[in-house]
C-alpha cells in the first residue's frame, strides 16, 4: 500500500478500531493480549510506565544484555514538535531496569535539534547515553529489497544493528506528508532526507521503502501536546490530547493517531 493510499483509509479505520483498542481495561479483564495500548493524563512517564504494564511488561521487548537504542524527534524548543523527554528517559528507566547492556538515544539530526529539549540532560541522568552520527562508520549504505521508489539508503548502523529498536515519535502535522507518526519517524535514521523530497508521490512510497528495512521492537507516540498547523517544526497551533500510545504495529498506531487531527485526504 502507498503511504498516501493509507493516509487515505487512517480516519476510517481509527474509527473502526479505536473503540476495542481505546479501552485498554476491558480488554485486559477479557484476558486477551493487549496490542496496543492508550493511556490519557497529565503526566507523561507514568503513561508510559502504565502502557508498557497494559502490553505485558517492558520484559516483553528487552532482554537481559539488549543493545537498545531509541529514536525520537528532536525538532527544538517550540511546542508539539519534539519527543516529550520524560517519555524518553522513562523508557530508558525501563530498559536498563529490565537488564538491557547499553540504552542509546540517537537520530540523524544535528546537536542543535537536541539543545534545549531536556532529551540530553534526562537521558544521561537516567543512565542513558546520546549517540550522535558524525563520522562514516557510524553510518551503512544498504540496498532496500523491493523497493518501488527509494532503492538504496545511507542509515545509522545502531538503529540497524540495534537488538531492540524503539521508535519514539511525536504525532503532528507535516507540511510536506500531512501528519508525521511512526512511519515517517523513521527517516530519522536516514543520512539524506532532502533528496526524499521529489515530489509527493515519490516521497510517501520513500518513506514505506525506508520503514521496510525496520522492525521496532515497540513504537511510543507523544501525543500529549502536538502541533496542527505548520509542522514539522512550527510555530503553530497546537492542541493538547494528552495522550501516549503505543504498540509494536506502526500502521495501526499512525492510523488511530490520524483522528487526532481529523485527518481526511
Amino acid at each position: 500500500m502507498h503511504r498516501r493510499e493509507f493516509l487515505k483509509k487512517a480516519a476510517l479505520l481509527a474509527g473502526a478500531i479505536g473503540g476495542k483498542w481505546l479501552r485498554p481495561a476491558e480488554t485486559e479483564a477479557s484476558g486477551e493480549k493487549i496490542e496496543i495500548a492508550v493511556v490519557e493524563g497529565g503526566d507523561p512517564a507514568a503513561q508510559v510506565r502504565e502502557a508498557i504494564r497494559l502490553l505485558g511488561g517492558i520484559q516483553r521487548f528487552v532482554r537481559r544484555g539488549n543493545r537498545v537504542v531509541l529514536l525520537p524527534n528532536p525538532q527544538g524548543t517550540g511546542r508539539g514538535v519534539t519527543t516529550n523527554p520524560d517519555m524518553v528517559a522513562e523508557i530508558v528507566r525501563l530498559c536498563l531496569a529490565a537488564g538491557a547492556s547499553s540504552v542509546s538515544v540517537s537520530s540523524c539530526h544535528g546537536l542543535g535539534d537536541w539543545r534545549g529539549t531536556g532529551i540530553i540532560e534526562k537521558v544521561e541522568a537516567s543512565g542513558g547515553r546520546m549517540k550522535y552520527p558524525d563520522s562514516d562508520r557510524d553510518w551503512a549504505t544498504i540496498a532496500i529489497p523491493k523497493a518501488r521508489a527509494r532503492k538504496e539508503v545511507k542509515v545509522i548502523r545502531d538503529a540497524l544493528q540495534a537488538d531492540v529498536l524503539i521508535n519514539m515519535p511525536i504525532f503532528k502535522q507535516h507540511n510536506y506528508t500531512r501528519v508525521t507518526g511512526c512511519l515517517k519517524n523513521l527517516m530519522g535514521t536516514n543520512d539524506d532526507n532532502w533528496s526524499f523530497h521529489k515530489g509527493d508521490l515519490y516521497l510517501h512510497q520513500a518513506i514505506v521503502d525506508l520503514a521496510s528495512l525496520f522492525s521496532p521492537a515497540l513504537s511510543l507516540v507523544d501525543a500529549t501536546t502536538i502541533l496542527t498547523r505548520g509542522g514539522p517544526f512550527g510555530p503553530g497551533r497546537v492542541i493538547h490530547p494528552k495522550k501516549v500510545y503505543a504498540g509494536k504495529d506502526m500502521v495501526a498506531l499512525d492510523a488511530l493517531c490520524c483522528d487526532l487531527l481529523k485527518v481526511i485526504c
